[in-house]
């Protein structure tokens, strides 16, 4: 059988596998799959240009550009009523107002099923994609707080910081187009002709520059094969939309013990534009990864800085003070119990920063030692040095007073905090409060303070977070989760997170892989969570540890403190626990044993 050879250009992973899934059912097909949106999927049809594909599979917005980039058919993939309806069924866990936003595609079957179904849904359709932002910063003025919408719509409001449910395409739509494209291709092979391709020419000689045109093309490239050509040309077309769209962007990364800086500028010639992209090679200050990192916006790899965490810290009350807080130059400390995803809101701040035009530099300080605590300081190609970066000291508490007072030496002899915008992180515990570097941090260098609530304090966000890490699922495991049963979520309100949002989307991600309906049975969470160790729920004080040779008043003292100690000081969830009122909990406080 001549089979049809197809390419498709998935926008998300979870499509890829639903689109791997039915080619592996079918015989009349040979199915190569990348994952790519919008202008990245473009780069990737267009590496794959001299394989003589017959016809290329992908999905909206990416679609519409592959159309416009490519010479061979491009199959779209179509968003059924039922995508659409499963979209909004999960929307509904969200407490809080929403929208159904797209193209006409989607809001025509949005509307179909309003009618059949009577809903009420606020339904508003882009009519081009210059009016997509316009239209999601109204619905943000209006107190809207998610949309459902497609990949163009989710991407946008994200940027702008409105939460998303992403309209996923399902296994109907994908197998419909299988078989669109092979009934056009075989239609077209009569007149189907052989394509030239040429090749580029690579010089004998090595320099450090490529040039691309205004379309993105690569017209001229002075890097020859080495050991680090495959990593600086996927670094290069990670952000290459970016290069040859805005000037003056830095991006680096570290390869062996080598760090590569790739910056940018602009040049015409005959009216046209041109990217210059410069590639420069340094020793690396910190060569260890788990020390030192490097995070780009943009990048290809999110790893740490993924929007998991970035959804359940942009909801509420944390969501404002993130927004205001990044607006702002100031030096910001973060302080949170250990899986309230600090990490996360770091990279918020920095991605709604002034600098993030340059890159996001991570030094943990809880593993970093002497001797790369020294280079950081000393080194010439210290991040330290530079101007108008994004620096996250990871866990500072971490540091020895020696260590730190050396940087706050540095601070001082070198403006770094003017400079540059300095985010520290620390984790919550009993001491942190008389911690002389929380201190100094405080009242010497005048961070701004966001507390990061535990994920027992903020139970009332609990159906939004698992509805956008439902959402984020499915789109990366081909899932079609829709949400919990009612008495399943009433299991997860009820659980002690002890390690709070680490923990639920550890649990979140056994559920769903597990789930074999629409919905999130409660036998199934009753199951996972019993497996899970409830060390939140203490022990009551040892009775050793209380001085018994005291009066009735002052053993009752010792007995609150022990039990706020345990509660990691919540005053309401340690009333709560000795059966006593928030105001008789703190008169006994404040009526402390001379």
């Amino acid at each position: 059988m001549n089979k049809v050879k197809l390419l498709a250009i998935a926008p998300y992973e979870g499509l890829a596998e639903i689109l791997r899934s039915i080619s592996m059912k079918r015989d009349d097909v040979m199915l190569t799959i990348e994952v790519g949106d919008l202008s990245e999927g473009v780069q990737l049809a267009k590496k794959h240009a001299d394989e003589n594909f017959d016809a290329i599979i992908s999905r909206g917005g990416t679609a519409e550009l592959l159309r416009a980039a490519v010479e061979i058919p491009v199959i779209e993939i179509s968003i059924s009523v039922y995508d659409v309806l499963r979209a909004i069924k999960m929307a509904e866990l969200y407490d809080a107002r929403f929208a159904v936003v797209g193209f006409s595609t989607i809001t025509e079957r949005a509307k179909l099923l309003s009618d059949l179904l009577q809903y009420k849904l606020d339904i508003i359709t882009f009519e081009s994609e210059e009016d997509v932002e316009p239209i999601l910063r109204r619905l943000k003025d209006h107190q809207y707080d998610l949309v459902v919408s497609d990949r163009i719509g989710s991407t946008v409001a994200e940027e702008i910081g409105l939460n998303s449910i992403l309209i996923s395409s399902g296994n109907e739509s994908a197998a419909s187009s299988f078989n669109r494209a092979i009934q056009l291709v075989q239609s077209l092979r009569p007149l189907h002709k052989e394509k030239e391709i040429f090749k580029q020419i690579s010089t004998s000689h090595f320099d450090n520059f490529l040039i691309y045109n205004e379309k993105g093309k690569l017209w001229f490239s002075h890097i020859t094969a080495s050991d680090y050509h495959d990593t600086i040309f996927s670094t290069v077309n990670d952000y290459l939309e970016k290069l040859t769209t805005f000037p003056n962007q830095k991006f680096e990364i570290i390869v062996d013990h080598f760090l590569f800086t790739i910056t940018n500028d602009f040049y015409f010639h005959n009216d046209e534009q041109f990217t210059l992209i410069k590639i420069t090679k340094k020793d690396a200050p910190l060569i260890q990864e788990d020390v030192f990192s490097i995070y780009n916006l943009d990048s290809a790899d999110q790893t740490i800085y993924d929007d998991d965490y970035s959804s359940a810290n942009f909801i509420g009350m944390v969501r404002k003070q993130i927004e205001e807080y990044s607006r702002t130059h100031l030096p910001i400390l973060i302080i949170g119990e250990s899986g309230t995803g600090k990490e996360k809101a770091a990279s918020i701040i920095y991605k709604k920063g002034p600098f993030n035009n340059n890159p996001l530099y991570t030094i943990d300080c809880a593993t970093i030692n002497e001797q790369q605590w020294n280079s950081l300081l000393s080194h010439y190609n210290s991040p330290l040095y530079n101007v108008q970066t994004t620096i996250y000291f990871k866990e500072i508490i971490a540091l020895d007073p020696k260590q730190f007072n050396k940087l706050f030496e540095f601070f001082s002899q070198s403006n770094l905090a003017q400079r540059n915008r300095l985010i520290f992180s620390a984790t919550l515990n009993d001491t942190l409060n008389n911690d002389e570097i929380i201190h100094s941090l405080k009242y010497k260098l005048s961070c701004l303070q966001l507390f990061l609530p535990a994920l027992r304090e903020r139970i009332s966000d609990l159906p939004s977070i698992l509805a956008l890490y439902i959402n984020k699922l499915n789109t990366s495991m081909g899932k079609q989760i829709i949400g919990f049963e009612q008495e399943a979520l009433e299991f997860m309100k009820e659980f002690t997170w002890e390690n709070n949002l680490d923990q639920l989307h550890r649990v979140l991600r056994e559920l769903v892989i597990l789930a074999e309906g629409s919905y999130i049975s409660k036998d199934l969470v009753k199951k996972i969570l019993s497996q899970e160790t409830r060390t939140s729920m203490v022990n009551p004080p040892k009775v050793s540890s209380i001085p018994l040779n005291k009066t009735l008043d002052e053993i009752n003292y010792y007995i609150i403190q022990a039990v706020l100690e345990e509660e990691g000081q919540n005053k309401e969830s340690t009333a709560k626990r000795l059966g006593i009122s928030r105001s008789t909990l703190w008169r006994k406080i404040n009526s402390a044993p001379s």
